[in-house]
């Protein structure tokens, strides 16, 4: 394998794709992708593709004239599809597209994170391997090839989240089936998806966020104050055909900081739901980074204005949800809606 790069990388320059994985992928991540096993590769009886041997990855080359993957190299992207798969399988990656060009070198046009990986694991390439015509000059090679890897990113259109996330359910992943019993349990859904005679709700993928743990699977505590936000809400969503997740996500926030919260008034927390889900403003300039926790905040304003004056009634404190938020307490002075209302 020849590894030696050039001192300076160019995007738009050629490398085989042995030089491609020596400077793309740090030695921590080539540990990395080794951990995982090639499964489902066709025997050498069956003709899916055609084979390009570890021993002809330096004649295996990247384009960057047109191809990003010079440039703009996907690491993360990669391991995420092996994690999900728990290994390289070649029925989810076959499809490598790839030209030879009159001298006999080998183009990649479509498929070089999947290929970066064979290299990775010193194992065959089967890709589908298209031949220039011999007379063609190296600019009409580079020509067709670019126009080709063009055509692909029209003819693979990128997936909604919501397209996304009925393939995973239908794929049986478990943290799609495990979030479409969620909607189901909340009276939600997504593509048809959980309950379809509840509300539609929209960019799921906040909700998501907002329910599942650092290992990616759902938090139950979080999952409990979901449905505790979600009972609140039903009155007001009921009749409503659909509501943003970040709705919900905050006021599950909310609820989720309940220990050092006085106990929520049922009444007063309805009111304030009535208010927000009635206001155009709500969901608008919350915070950079954490619209949860500052509509988290505009729900519990609007709860203390519901119960304000009232016989028994204590106040949410405002400023321990900013310190529990890691919000700026400035914010109870600068946020428009809590200023106006």
């Amino acid at each position: 394998m020849t590894t030696e790069t050039p001192n300076v990388w160019n995007a738009d320059s050629t490398y085989t794709i042995n030089q491609l994985i020596f400077n793309k992928i740090k030695p921590q991540q080539v540990t990395n992708l080794l951990k995982f096993d090639a499964i489902d590769m066709p025997s050498d009886s069956k003709k899916e593709s055609q084979t390009i041997l570890p021993d002809e990855f330096d004649n295996l080359y990247v384009d960057g004239i047109y191809n990003r993957a010079i440039e703009d190299y996907n690491y993360r992207k990669l391991l995420e599809n092996l994690q999900r798969r728990k290994g390289f399988s070649f029925p989810s990656a076959s499809g490598i597209n790839i030209f030879m060009r009159p001298d006999g070198k080998l183009y990649i046009v479509d498929g070089v994170h999947r290929a970066s990986f064979c290299a990775v694991k010193e194992i065959p390439i089967h890709a589908n391997i298209h031949i220039h015509n011999k007379n063609s000059s190296e600019a009409d090679c580079r020509k067709k090839e670019a126009q080709v890897y063009t055509d692909l990113g029209y003819h693979t259109y990128s997936q909604s989240p919501d397209q996304m996330l009925k393939a995973a359910y239908v794929a049986g992943e478990q943290w799609a089936i495990d979030f479409i019993n969620v909607l189901q349990e909340l009276n939600f859904y997504v593509k048809g998806l959980g309950d379809p005679s509840g509300t539609k709700l929209n960019g799921y993928k906040t909700f998501l966020d907002t329910i599942t743990n650092a290992n990616g699977t759902i938090d139950l505590e979080m999952r409990e104050y979901a449905s505790e936000a979600a009972e609140m809400l039903h009155e007001e969503l009921k009749n409503r055909i659909s509501v943003k997740s970040l709705f919900i996500s905050g006021l599950t926030l909310l609820y989720s900081k309940k220990e050092y919260l006085p106990i929520f008034v049922e009444e007063e927390m309805k009111f304030a739901i009535k208010q927000a889900i009635g206001s155009d403003k709500f969901l608008e300039r919350t915070v950079h980074g954490k619209p949860r926790e500052n509509l988290a905040l505009r729900f519990a304003h609007l709860y203390n204005n519901s119960g304000k004056g009232k016989k028994k009634f204590t106040a949410i404190s405002l400023e321990t949800l900013c310190d529990k938020f890691e919000l700026e307490t400035s914010i109870l002075k600068s946020d428009s809606l809590m200023a106006n209302i």
